[in-house]
């Protein structure tokens, strides 16, 4: 079984940092499946069965978690939104749709998110702005953490790894 804590100690020994550590972790995270199982089902574990719950995924590891965890993620969730990382002036390069019985991401009574990476929040910052969403009613599920402070303004956030132990 894949640890996480190995695979960012042996990319660190190679990449200092920067966009060429995130690319080798990008790289050996998608195709990891032992990583992957554990991260969905700690992200879906917070799901609260009280409440209308949507899913946002972004970018290439939004697509990989939705193509192999589709039946998993709507058996949880009533809508997912799967977007580009890539932004245009703040607005997602494309936007997916996929829904149970709702329509509107911003009707749901809170939303998770789940990505592979976070360091700054500029993505999900944009998203939340673009969808019209609070922050306080995202859930932040990501594999690496690599922000300097803890991010506290989510509802929750969680990560497999924090690089900063603070």
């Amino acid at each position: 079984m894949s640890n996480i804590n190995e695979i960012v100690e042996k990319i660190l020994k190679k990449h200092k940092g920067g966009k060429p550590f995130f690319d080798a972790l990008d790289f050996s995270i998608k195709g990891d499946l032992d990583i992957l199982d554990v991260f969905v089902k700690d992200a879906i574990k917070y799901k609260n069965p009280k409440y209308t719950a949507g899913l946002l995924l972004t970018g290439e590891f939004g697509q990989i978690l939705f193509d192999k965890y589709k039946n998993i993620l709507f058996d949880k969730f009533n809508m997912i939104v799967l977007c580009s990382s890539e932004l245009i002036d703040g607005i997602p390069k494309y936007i997916q749709t996929y829904s149970k019985n709702t329509n509107i991401l911003n009707s749901c009574g809170y939303i998770h998110c789940m990505d592979d990476s976070y360091y700054s929040g500029k993505t999900i910052k944009h998203l939340i702005h673009f969808f019209n969403l609070k922050e306080s009613d995202m859930l932040v599920h990501v594999i690496y953490d690599g922000s300097p402070v803890l991010p506290t303004a989510y509802k929750k956030f969680t990560a497999m790894y924090r690089y900063h132990k603070n």
